[in-house]
């Protein structure tokens, strides 16, 4: 198929209404089966999730519409590829190098992301073992009828069920649900919880409402919140996931997005939550600690961070991730909105946390987020919506930059903590040390994340075990 003219959203969507929907879902579902098959990593399968997530909003079965085969869906699939060369928001020139790649990222990382036990262990940890107030056990069960224990146990055995590849490299992946699948987790987790689980997760026509609908129609092929909600789809009478990769997304943040915008006593509480599961990392390491209420005591601040550590680091823990319109169209504006009451707030606790301290010795920050906001370092953050917003704080409180510049924060998640804690411990180094080398990688423009650099860092290493992830092993033991 080639094309002479431009490509219009109208245009794909007169295409898509011209099929049933259960046949372009079932078309797409062999499409994205056979790319993992085949492990194409060229493949641009993030395309085949909006023609998804379109053909719910823009068609339904009827003995009026054509049944789509494969090959159709593949036409369409052009369509939709011509409509993101013309209308590509990765803008190098206009937006830079960076901020370029950061949208890319945010679109196409979370299909690279990796899982191992210690993911499992942490989002097990976070939601069921830390003591506070709020009990987000009972709070996700009463919006859900299932508690968060099940819901992790559920998703856990079903990620071993679809990732067995790993153990026997001639299975294929088909995504299907089966029956005896079902009945036999049906005997490990209980009838009635994965029952719960499955409506939990599953997408269907009527729920075609719920998606986020962003203005601009080529921004869509960069928008995948719906998939980390509904990952599950019913096709052709089968319950089905498209992708490997959703079941990762669930097992880490599904938990952590569906009580941060349903519960109001969780957005309020899930920061010291952070700060809490950071301090584990902090006590595994051995290292000097000032909490907030230390540094309170010690010093007059307004505005502190939550821990200094080896003297010399300053951690400020924020709950948060990225939205949509932020990951996808970086612009300063929205950039500076999004994180004024976050990172750029984390930022200025640090600045006034290490004016306080005086420091002789060269001061470092790290600001941990439980989500990746590819934000990546504070050369980067300052460029690309820091600078105005600090330099007038700065100016307000009489607070000179060099007491903690940019170029000496990075921004990483708390799954980069865990693997940072591990790595110190490893090297037998002072986490000064490794942030010095990502600060040198990340100016040579070598990386573009901190978790790239714990990469290369521990590249053909076994890391050491983390005390506070292996009390949580025996829970996943037969």
């Amino acid at each position: 198929m080639t094309f002479s003219k431009m490509v219009s959203f109208e245009l794909i969507k007169g295409n898509i209404g011209r099929y049933t929907l259960s046949s372009i879902l079932k078309a797409s579902h062999d499409l994205l089966v056979a790319v993992q098959n085949a492990n194409d990593k060229q493949y641009p399968f993030w395309d085949v999730f909006v023609l998804i997530k379109w053909a719910f909003l823009y068609t339904k079965d009827s003995p009026f519409r054509k049944e789509a085969t494969m090959r159709d869906v593949q036409n369409t699939m052009l369509l939709i590829s011509k409509l993101h060369e013309q209308n590509n928001p990765v803008n190098f020139k206009l937006k830079g190098i960076q901020s370029g790649f950061k949208i890319i990222a945010y679109q196409q990382f979370w299909f690279q992301d990796s899982i191992n036990e210690y993911d499992i262990f942490r989002t097990y940890y976070f939601f069921n073992n830390i003591d506070s107030r709020f009990n987000a056990r009972k709070e996700f069960e009463i919006r859900t009828g299932l508690n968060t224990v099940s819901f992790i146990k559920c998703n856990y055995y079903l990620f071993l069920y679809f990732f067995f590849h790993r153990v026997d490299s001639h299975r294929a992946f088909d995504g299907v649900l089966y029956p005896d699948v079902v009945e036999t987790l049906n005997k490990i987790i209980g009838e009635d919880a994965l029952n719960h689980f499955i409506q939990l997760i599953s997408f269907s026509p009527s729920d075609a409402e719920k998606i986020q609908k962003i203005r601009y129609e080529p921004y869509q092929l960069y928008e995948t919140t719906l998939w980390n909600r509904f990952p599950l789809l019913k096709i052709q009478d089968k319950y089905c996931f498209v992708h490997r990769a959703i079941l990762v997304s669930m097992l880490k943040y599904f938990i952590f997005d569906f009580l941060k915008k349903e519960s109001a006593e969780f957005q309020t509480e899930v920061g010291s939550r952070m700060e809490k599961y950071v301090a584990l990392g902090i006590q595994e390491m051995k290292v000097s600690v000032l909490n907030e209420a230390d540094l309170l005591s010690r010093y007059t601040l307004q505005k502190v961070c939550d821990f200094l550590i080896d003297d010399n680091i300053l951690v400020e823990c924020k709950a948060i991730g990225i939205s949509p319109s932020a990951g996808i169209n970086r612009t300063k504006e929205i950039l500076r909105n999004e994180f004024d009451s976050t990172l750029t707030k984390a930022y200025k606790q640090m600045l006034c946390t290490a004016n306080a301290l005086q420091s002789v010795a060269p001061l470092y920050g790290i600001v941990i987020t439980f989500r990746d906001t590819f934000t990546g370092y504070g050369k980067d953050a300052w460029q690309e919506f820091m600078d105005e917003p600090i330099t007038r704080f700065l100016e307000e409180e009489s607070i000179n930059l060099n007491v903690l510049p940019p170029r000496r924060v990075v921004f990483i998640t708390i799954e980069d903590w865990d693997r940072l804690v591990q790595l110190k411990t490893l090297l037998k180094v002072n986490i000064s040390q490794i942030l010095d080398i990502a600060f040198k990688q990340a100016d040579s423009g070598q990386v573009l994340l901190f978790d790239q650099v714990l990469d290369n860092l521990s590249l053909e290493k076994a890391l050491p075990p983390l005390s506070y992830l292996e009390s949580i092993r025996p829970v996943f033991e037969p």
